[in-house]
C-alpha cells in the first residue's frame, strides 16, 4: 500500500496472491514501484493510483523459490529479483522494468548466483 507523506493517510493498496517478500524499489522518475512476493510474482504499480503496470511470474523450473530480494538499476531499466532457499540454489533473473519480460537468468539448478 502506499500512504501519503504528509498525513500518514492511505492512497492505495494492492492485493498481491502471496505474501510480499521484498522491500519496495522505486523508478527514479517516481512513476512505478516494483515488488516482489513469496510465490516469485514481481508487480509493477503506479505509485499514484495502485494501478498494476504489469506482472511477471518466474517459471518454476527457472526459480522454484521464493524472491527474496529485488534491485533497480541505477537507470531504472532493469529489475534484478533473486530467488532462494536454505534448499535451493539462488537464481538471478534481470527482468525488463518497462515491459515486466525476462531479459535473463543466473544460477539456480545446482549453480550459485
Amino acid at each position: 500500500y502506499a500512504v501519503d507523506a504528509s498525513t500518514g493517510a492511505k492512497r492505495w493498496s494492492f492485493k498481491t496472491p502471496s505474501t510480499i517478500a521484498t522491500s519496495p524499489a522505486v523508478s527514479p522518475d517516481d512513476l512505478t514501484v516494483y515488488t516482489a512476493s513469496t510465490d516469485s510474482s514481481l508487480f509493477a504499480l503506479d505509485t499514484a493510483t495502485g494501478a498494476k503496470r504489469w506482472s511477471f511470474q518466474a517459471a518454476p523450473l527457472e526459480c522454484g523459490a521464493p524472491f527474496t530480494s529485488l534491485a533497480l538499476s541505477p537507470k531504472g531499466d532493469t529489475l534484478y529479483p533473486v530467488c532462494s532457499t536454505d534448499i535451493v540454489k539462488p537464481t538471478l533473473l534481470a527482468v525488463d522494468a518497462a515491459t515486466g519480460h525476462q531479459k535473463w537468468r543466473l544460477g539456480g539448478a545446482g549453480a550459485a548466483a
